[in-house]
Order: C-alpha cells, then sequence, then structure tokens
C-alpha cells in the first residue's frame, strides 16, 4: 500500500514537473512572438512616417515654465503657446499656412526648400529667410533623418494600442545626446527650443500615433522637460496632428514672394 502511494506520488510530481516546464516554455514562446510582433509593429509606425509625401498639419506648442531667479520686475512663471496651421507638399518641399505666435499675431509663412517667407496677415509686403543646407527647421512634425535613426534604435521604442490606433513611445534623459540631437527630434515640430548639456537635468519623451486600421500618420506629441540654471523648471510640448495624409494636396508658391525683402526671420 505505502509503495503504491510512492509510486501515485512520484508520478503525479512527474507530470506536474512536466507540465511547469511545459508552460515555462510556453510562456517564453508567447513572450517571444509578441516582442517579434511588436517589432514589427514599430518598424511598421516608423515607416509611415517616413513614406509622407503630402496633407496637412497642425502645430501647437505650448511652453509653462518656472524662472530660476525672476527679477522683481518679472513674473516667477510664465506661458506660451504658438500655433501653425498649414498644407505641405514634400516633393518638392513646400509648406503654406498660417502662424500665430503668443501674443496672437498672425503671419502668413511659406516654406520652400532651405528659405522661409513671411508677412503679417493683411500686409502685402513678404520677407525671407533662408535656412542653411542642413536644418531641419522645415515644419513637417518629424524629419526623414530622424525616422532613418529610430529605425537603427526600434528595440528602445515601447508600444502601446487602443482600439482604434498604435502608439510608439521614444524616452530618453541623455543630456549629451539630447543636446546633439536637439535640432533633428524637436525643430521640424516648429520649435526653437533646444536641450543643452549644461542643463541641471532633462528629458525628451516623442509619442508617435498612426491608425490601427491602415497605419496612416495620426500625430506627434513631443514632451521636453528639466531644469537649467534660468529656468527651475521647463514643460514644452509640441503636438502635431495630421490629416488628409497622402491625398494629392499641391502646395503653390503664393504671390509676391519674388519681390520679398531679405531679413533674420520672425522670431521665436
Amino acid at each position: 500500500m505505502v509503495k503504491q502511494f510512492k509510486k501515485m506520488l512520484i508520478s503525479i510530481l512527474s507530470l506536474f514537473m512536466i507540465a511547469t516546464v511545459v508552460g515555462c516554455n510556453l510562456s517564453k514562446d508567447q513572450n517571444a512572438n509578441k516582442q517579434e510582433a511588436d517589432e514589427e509593429k514599430i518598424d511598421k509606425v516608423l515607416q509611415s512616417f517616413e513614406r509622407i509625401k503630402n496633407g496637412e498639419i497642425q502645430i501647437v506648442n505650448v511652453m509653462d515654465a518656472t524662472r530660476a531667479n525672476p527679477r522683481e520686475d518679472q513674473s516667477p512663471t510664465y506661458t506660451y503657446e504658438r500655433t501653425l496651421t498649414a498644407t505641405f507638399d514634400l516633393r518638392p518641399s513646400r509648406i503654406l499656412g498660417k502662424y500665430t505666435t503668443d501674443d496672437g499675431v498672425v503671419y502668413d509663412v511659406y516654406y520652400e526648400n532651405f528659405e522661409m517667407y513671411y508677412k503679417v496677415e493683411g500686409q502685402t509686403q513678404w520677407n525671407q529667410y533662408k535656412f542653411g543646407i542642413k536644418n531641419y527647421e522645415i515644419p513637417v512634425g518629424i524629419h526623414r533623418d530622424a525616422v532613418s535613426y529610430f529605425r537603427t534604435i526600434k528595440d528602445q521604442f515601447t508600444i502601446t494600442e487602443d482600439e482604434e490606433t498604435i502608439t510608439i513611445h521614444f524616452q530618453n534623459s541623455d543630456l549629451k545626446f539630447l543636446d546633439a540631437n536637439s535640432d533633428l527630434l524637436i525643430k521640424p515640430a516648429n520649435n526653437r527650443f533646444s536641450f543643452s548639456k549644461d542643463h541641471e537635468n532633462g528629458e525628451l519623451n516623442m509619442d508617435l500615433t498612426v491608425s490601427k486600421k491602415d497605419y496612416t500618420p495620426l500625430s506627434i506629441t513631443i514632451t521636453c522637460t528639466g531644469r537649467s540654471s534660468n529656468l527651475a523648471k521647463y514643460n514644452m510640448v509640441s503636438k502635431v496632428t495630421y490629416s488628409n495624409i497622402n491625398s494629392r494636396i499641391s502646395v503653390e508658391a503664393p504671390n509676391g514672394i519674388e519681390n520679398a525683402i531679405e531679413d533674420l526671420g520672425i522670431g521665436g
């Protein structure tokens, strides 16, 4: 009787061990399959942004900051909001729209290759500002060079999904990296903010969102936070929203830019 019980117990333990090993293997396989599926989705999201040709874009930049050592005549905190609404065609590179500054002034703006033209809304005289060849100030949300770089570090992205969208997320708090790549990663969102290696701390978060149905680019959110010698705290958010992507939108140069006056730009 005792021997039979021992045999039964050994058999049960053996089955349990086999089930545990099989379960562990299945779990590892499932995790590996999910990781492979996520990497494929991340690649498809990046590819969809890389293939943007034309469309409509809205970029809203909001800065909230606290001064480290405000003067007596300064508020300890400040905030501003700047907006660009435009149509764009990247073959060739042309963008036409309206830019609203934080004090409410509206400009007509036109970008072509490495030049920007602007004038106060309602006026006729255009001004011209020339970019350098290695410049990422063309406001298209994200530059293809950034997408190409991201595709080499896909393992640094995380992914979230809901019923209608897929979002991939990139985060970095290495100030040397952020200092070297601010132009590439932030300026295409019509944002002149930049990190510095001299900042006390800083963090960049980027969310790229596409339609779950067909991977059409929907939006980009760029969040820059940190502290510097001048700012006890800063929070800069760039929200880029796309519509009518690759719908054969064509952008033509506005009248009057041939008589533009060369200038240094509209600032800020």
